[in-house]
């Protein structure tokens, strides 16, 4: 059977672990060739490797996104070995020991976070967009850039001022390169998470999965079946728009409207309209191996 992306090229950053791990897979599934790019190899939340599954239908490369000469080497290595890049998929991201309140959070702490999850989104979708400017359209599409924001990134969470800066950030990046370069043929989007179970060993202890569940509105977890690749980020061969003041919320309860919601107000119109989407029943899915942070 072929896939709906049979051929594509695409990278993936952060792709070693949890969501990033998910989001390559799914894509090989589905007919890419996948190029990832993560500074470990090993899956925190333990299992197989992500070159292992992937087999030959993709590359592994030891790469720090916080540098260019790593993420220029990164791209320069998918379009030698498959002749283009399709998609760039910013997922490479970090919280954990450098993510505290304001009065906590020390210059260390705010640079660790800004340098993977702002400046080296810049750098992947800097030197991506480089790239797909330059060849030939599929389907009138040069390109398309998908960023794993986080729905931090619009509304805080207590106690983690740089990781919800650097989100913030991450999301009005989306919609100035998606302005500049939608144009031009190169789509550019945002996904925004809410949590996800992946398994990883911050997420066994319990007095936390206490705290978040204490946290949320909804006691619906993400996990390996609702948080595989974004297959709407990358739809079979169509021309798109680009998302220039869009950032895609699939965290479970609290979430934007649709983009036909969306067209039906537009920017000076007033206030895009949200609704509560709560699940049918409470439901708590297993660990799985669906995302790098949380």
């Amino acid at each position: 059977m072929v896939g709906r992306l049979e051929q594509r090229v695409v990278v993936v950053t952060g792709g070693a672990s949890g969501l990033g791990r998910a989001i390559a897979l799914r894509f090989a599934d589905e007919g890419a060739r996948v190029v990832v790019g993560d500074v470990r190899r090993d899956p925190r939340e333990g299992g197989e490797e992500t070159l292992a599954l992937l087999g030959d239908r993709g590359l592994f490369l030891d790469t720090d996104v916080s540098r260019s000469a790593d993420v220029d080497r990164l791209v320069t290595t998918a379009v030698a070995r498959y002749g283009r890049l399709d998609v760039m998929v910013c997922n490479a991201g970090v919280s954990g020991r450098w993510s505290k309140g304001l009065l906590e959070t020390t210059e260390e702490d705010w640079d660790a976070i800004m340098a993977v999850n702002l400046r080296g989104v810049f750098l992947c979708t800097q030197r991506a967009v480089a790239e797909m400017v330059e060849q030939e359209p599929v389907d009138e599409v040069r390109g398309r850039v998908v960023i794993i924001s986080s729905q931090h990134g619009m509304i805080g969470p207590p106690g983690h001022v740089a990781y919800a800066a650097s989100k913030g950030g991450v999301v009005n990046l989306v919609r100035q390169v998606a302005v500049d370069f939608g144009p031009r043929g190169v789509l550019v989007n945002a996904v925004a998470p809410g949590k996800i179970l992946t398994g990883s060993p911050e997420q066994q202890d319990p007095d936390t999965l206490g705290t978040l569940a204490r946290a949320r509105p909804s006691t619906a977890w993400a996990g390996p079946t609702m948080s595989r690749a974004p297959r709407s980020s990358s739809p079979p061969p169509t021309r798109g728009t680009s998302a220039a003041s869009t950032c895609s919320s699939t965290a479970v309860g609290w979430r934007t409207e649709d983009t036909r919601e969306r067209a039906a107000h537009p920017r000076g119109s007033g206030s895009i309209p949200r609704r509560w989407s709560a699940p049918a029943k409470p439901a708590v899915h297993a660990p799985s191996s669906t995302s790098t942070t949380w």
